[in-house]
């Protein structure tokens, strides 16, 4: 990715998709390659995401594509042999689902015209149980005046509605369950110009924070500067434990917690900073939840 004049190994398939001008430069074709290529990687499987965004550059900062999957590969327990032909198959499946994407003419940066940067997520059952959402706004395009996103939350009919609510730099929000636990929410924000930065708030209204999974996590799709995580355990707490969740990877969040960070539930809520959060791996906190609360084991 760091090769010069990326015009010339930049094929021409990916060059239609990608709609630069001639006249943009070396690090703005880096920029939009790498946007679109961690993007496309939201299809794969956790493994392979997580291998995909090693080789890319994304987990590292090591110069070399073997280094990177020598480290890629402490992660995961294989050997780098095994994981070449792995990021082949990742590297197929991404160019396959890019294709299918923009068969039509479509235009990625017209559609996901924004990205999300240094998010912070809080946790509470006081006054009301639910989650907020603090993230900045990104704008890659002009004009932008909303956007749409998708959310999973276990929650079951008769337990009480999920509802989404306008914060800080968010005008309005329309939210159309989709069936079963996933809505499909559209934020409305004053119209922001190109490359323009927006701090944004969303709450997210539960009937219970027992319909989560014992833990809340940020998963960055790029690179961030910081993120946070904030817990309010309540009192009497809803856990009887709570540990860090730095670095993880997704296929870790259910395993024990040996050798991760135990915090102290009873000097009130317990917030966590992030530096430098790197995509594919969770951020956060999990929990063992008090007698009688939670879903039991998830």
């Amino acid at each position: 990715m760091a090769r010069s004049n990326p015009r010339g190994w930049i094929g021409p398939g990916l060059q239609r998709i990608l709609d630069l001008d001639a006249g943009a430069s070396d690090n703005v074709y880096r920029d939009r390659l790498r946007g679109l290529l961690v993007d496309a990687s939201d299809a794969l499987p956790a493994d392979l995401r997580f291998l995909f965004l090693a080789a890319l550059g994304e987990q590292s900062d090591l110069p070399f594509l073997e280094a990177r999957l020598e480290e890629a590969g402490e992660l995961l327990d294989r050997g780098v042999r095994a994981l070449r032909r792995h990021l082949r198959e990742a590297e197929r499946l991404v160019a396959e689902h890019l294709i299918e994407r923009h068969r039509a003419g479509s235009h990625p940066f017209a559609e996901d015209a924004w990205h999300w940067r240094n998010q912070e997520i809080c946790l509470s059952e006081r006054p009301d149980p639910g989650i907020v959402l603090g993230r900045t706004l990104v704008s890659l395009q002009a004009g932008l005046d909303s956007l749409v996103e998708v959310f999973t939350i276990p929650a079951t009919p008769g337990e009480g509605a999920v509802t989404f609510t306008a914060g800080e730099g968010v005008l309005g929000v329309d939210a159309q369950g989709q069936g079963g636990s996933t809505w499909q929410v559209t934020l409305r924000v004053a119209p922001m110009r190109l490359g323009e930065s927006r701090w944004t708030q969303l709450r997210v209204g539960l009937p219970s924070v027992d319909v989560l999974k014992p833990y809340l996590a940020l998963a960055p799709v790029r690179r961030h500067t910081g993120a946070r995580v904030t817990v309010d355990f309540g009192s009497p707490p809803f856990a009887t434990t709570a540990w860090v969740l730095d670095a993880v990877l997704p296929t870790q969040l259910g395993a024990p917690r040996g050798g991760l960070e135990v915090v102290n539930l009873s000097n009130g809520p317990v917030s966590v900073p992030f530096e430098g959060p790197r995509p594919g791996f969770m951020y956060g906190l999990g929990w063992e939840w008090a007698p009688g609360r939670g879903r039991g084991p998830q």
